[in-house]
């Protein structure tokens, strides 16, 4: 008589290949619905060849890194990908004992880890130099259009099931921005930093924020040559108040 073998696949396993290698009695034998072909059993037979292979449904995560011009936390129109970012991935303590992978994102911003068991990871992305990570899990947006990462690069906890893509860990990265530049001795009083006229040392220069107040730690005084710089700003509005009473 003729029979076929149908095996019900357990939920979060997929099924190895068909017919692999030459040994019939060591591949794995059932087809996508996990059905074997049929076969003809004679009187008496003992056929004890058919078997089938299974294995944890691998799962993944990724999506995009992008720069937030703006530093709002979210992916707005215009705003450019972020080509060759390393991304890293650990395991349920970020940055915590060795990687799990690590890659760098496409021209297109995107990264992707493949085939990883279930578990619990996080992602740490590598924020350029002269560059800060924008604002974390912003309420009103979406999961998928929100930048996942801290001050740090890390993302929260991500817990993967078999078979599970998680395409919502993003980050955005904010490049820093400065101002600053000179203050001197304007001989003529012509307002015009001619070539012999030279730097004043020792100013007290104050950066406010778009309302006009101060911002905290963001004080300095001039150099020796009369020069000034604020470093590291975020995107703003920004004005610069010279003291000259100390």
């Amino acid at each position: 008589a003729n029979y076929s073998i149908q095996f019900v696949i357990p939920s979060g396993y997929s099924l190895s290949p068909k017919d692999s290698g030459s040994d019939n009695t060591k591949d794995s034998d059932a087809s996508a619905n996990g059905t074997t072909d049929s076969t003809t059993l004679a009187q008496g037979e003992n056929d004890l060849s058919w078997d089938m292979g299974i294995y944890v449904t691998p799962a993944s995560l990724g999506d995009y890194v992008w720069f937030d011009d703006n530093n709002n936390g979210i992916q707005d129109s215009g705003e450019n990908p972020a080509n060759g970012i390393r991304v890293i991935l650990y395991g349920a303590q970020c940055g915590v004992g060795s990687p799990v992978a690590e890659t760098t994102t496409g021209t297109n911003g995107k990264y992707s880890f493949e085939n990883l068991a279930p578990g619990t990871y996080t992602v740490k992305f590598i924020r350029p130099t002269g560059s800060s990570f924008t604002l974390t899990n912003v309420v009103s947006a979406d999961d998928s259009k929100d930048s996942d990462a801290d001050a740090d690069g890390c993302s929260a906890p991500i817990t993967l099931a078999p078979g599970d893509s998680d395409l919502t860990t993003d980050a955005g990265i904010v490049v820093l921005s400065s101002i600053g530049n000179f203050v001197w001795l304007d001989m003529d009083r012509n307002g015009f930093q001619d070539a012999d006229e030279i730097g004043v040392p020792g100013v007290h220069v104050i950066l406010l924020d778009k309302n006009g107040d101060a911002i905290a730690g963001k004080e300095l005084v001039t150099d020796d040559n009369g020069g000034y710089l604020f470093d590291g700003l975020l995107p703003g509005t920004y004005s610069v108040q010279f003291d000259l009473s100390t």
